[in-house]
C-alpha cells in the first residue's frame, strides 16, 4: 500500500521493520546510494552481477564535477569522505589539437572545481563497509510488483529478494528498465571506433610523443574523425597507462565493425589505416598498444521521453539517462542522481512525505538535469 498515511506512519514508527531498498547493479552509483541509504537508516541491499570486487577491474580515472563531489560528501561518512578527498587530485589541462599536433585550444587545469580519481579507486572507497549489503554473482532477470504494492527481484540463480522500493542502477543496458520503461530506448549516434591502450612504462615514456604524456587531449581530423587520449597515473605505477580512442561518423563507412567481430591486432591494423597522413607520433602510440587491450565500440546515447506515473521502481545513472563519453559528465551524473534520490527517501524517513512521493519528487529533478546532460554529451560529440 503506497498510501501517504500508511509509508509515514511505518517509517516513523521505529519498532516496526525499516523500508526495505533493492538496488540493482553495484556500480558507482548503485553503491553511492547504498551508503547514503545505509547512514539514513534504511534497510538496503546490493546484487551485482560481477562475481567480486576484483572482477573485471578496469582501472582509469574519471573525471568528477562539483556536483559529484557534493554528492559523495552527503553519503559518505567522514571516514569515506576523507579517503576519497586523499585519493583524487585536482584535473590539469585540456587541449583541442590537430591531427598534426598542432594546438588548436587549451583549457587550463579546473582549479578545484573538477577533480579525477581512479574508477576503481573510488569503487573500492564506496564498497567499505557494504560487506553485508552487497550480494555478487546476482544477475537481475525481471521484477514483479505484488498487491501489496511490494517489489519482488528474480535472479538467473533462481533466488529472489523482496523490498519495498526497486532502484535500477544497472547501466547502459539495464534490464529493469527494459520491462518497466520499455519505450527508454537508447539510440545509435552513428559513431563508433576503436579504443586501447599504452602501458606507461620506462621504455614507453621515453618513445612516446611528448604531447600525450602532458595531459589529456581531443584530436579534430578531417573526415569525421577525432580521437581521445590522456594518460591515466595511479598510486600504484603498474597501473599506469596511456588511454587513446579514435571514433568516426559511421554512415562514412569509417568503421563498419561490430563489437566483437574483429580481435585485437585486426582492429590495430584497421586504426593505424584509419590515421594515415597523420603525424607519424600517432601510429607509433597505437602500434605501441597492447593488442589485448583494443576492442571496437559503437557509442549510444538516452533520449528524453515522457514522465512516467512513480511507483515502487526507480532508476538512476546510466540506467535511465546513460550519454556518450564526450563531456566525462556520466559519473558525475550518476551520482548526483544517488544523493537526489538518498535526500528523498530520507524526508520519506522522517514522515515529511510518503515513498512513492519521494520517488515522483525525485525522478521530476532527474528527468531535468539528467536528460539535459545526455543532451549535452551528445552535442559535444557532434
Amino acid at each position: 500500500d503506497w498510501s501517504s498515511d500508511v509509508c509515514s506512519s511505518d517509517l516513523r514508527d521505529r519498532k516496526m521493520a525499516p523500508v526495505k531498498i533493492l538496488v540493482i547493479g553495484g556500480g558507482l552509483g548503485g553503491l553511492c546510494l547504498a551508503q547514503g541509504l545505509s547512514r539514513t537508516g534504511f534497510d538496503v541491499a546490493v546484487f551485482e552481477k560481477n562475481r567480486g570486487p576484483a572482477d573485471r577491474l578496469q582501472e582509469y580515472r574519471i573525471r568528477l564535477n562539483p556536483d559529484a563531489s557534493r554528492a559523495l560528501q552527503q553519503c559518505l561518512p567522514p571516514s569515506l569522505w576523507d579517503r576519497f578527498v586523499a585519493a583524487s587530485r585536482a584535473c590539469g589541462p585540456f587541449r583541442f589539437l590537430t591531427e598534426q599536433l598542432e594546438p588548436l585550444l587549451t583549457f587550463g587545469p579546473s582549479r578545484g572545481r573538477h577533480i579525477s580519481i581512479g574508477r576503481n579507486q573510488l569503487r573500492q572507497v564506496l564498497l567499505q563497509g557494504m560487506d553485508r549489503v552487497v550480494d555478487f554473482s546476482k544477475v537481475f532477470q525481471r521484477y514483479e510488483v505484488g498487491p501489496t504494492g511490494r517489489v519482488a527481484a528474480f535472479f538467473e540463480d533462481g533466488s529472489a529478494a523482496e523490498g519495498d522500493l526497486l532502484v535500477a542502477a544497472d547501466g547502459n543496458h539495464s534490464r529493469v528498465r527494459k520491462q518497466y520503461l520499455p519505450l527508454a530506448n537508447r539510440i545509435d549516434t552513428g559513431v563508433s571506433g576503436t579504443v586501447g591502450k599504452v602501458i606507461l612504462d620506462e621504455a614507453a615514456e621515453r618513445s612516446l610523443h611528448r604531447e600525450f604524456l602532458g595531459g589529456s587531449g581531443l584530436v579534430l581530423a578531417p573526415g569525421g574523425r577525432s580521437m581521445y587520449f590522456g594518460p591515466h597515473r595511479f598510486d600504484a605505477k603498474a597501473d599506469d597507462h596511456l588511454l587513446w580512442a579514435l571514433v568516426s561518423k559511421t554512415e562514412r563507412h569509417r568503421f563498419s565493425i561490430e563489437p566483437g567481430e574483429m580481435a585485437g591486432p585486426a582492429l590495430r591494423t584497421e586504426t593505424l589505416n584509419q590515421i594515415q597522413g597523420w603525424h607519424p607520433a600517432f601510429s607509433h602510440m597505437v602500434s605501441a598498444s597492447e593488442a589485448d587491450s583494443i576492442s571496437c565500440v559503437r557509442i549510444g546515447t538516452s533520449v528524453c521521453i515522457e514522465p512516467w506515473t512513480a511507483s515502487g521502481v526507480t532508476l538512476i545513472g546510466d540506467a535511465i539517462h546513460g550519454m556518450t563519453p564526450y563531456r566525462g559528465i556520466g559519473a558525475s551524473a550518476a551520482l548526483k542522481d544517488a544523493a537526489a534520490l538518498c535526500g528523498q527517501l530520507g524526508k520519506a524517513a522522517t514522515g515529511q512525505q510518503s515513498l512513492v512521493k519521494a520517488v515522483a519528487t525525485y525522478e521530476s529533478e532527474m528527468r531535468a538535469y539528467g536528460f539535459a546532460a545526455a543532451k549535452a554529451s551528445t552535442n559535444a560529440l557532434k
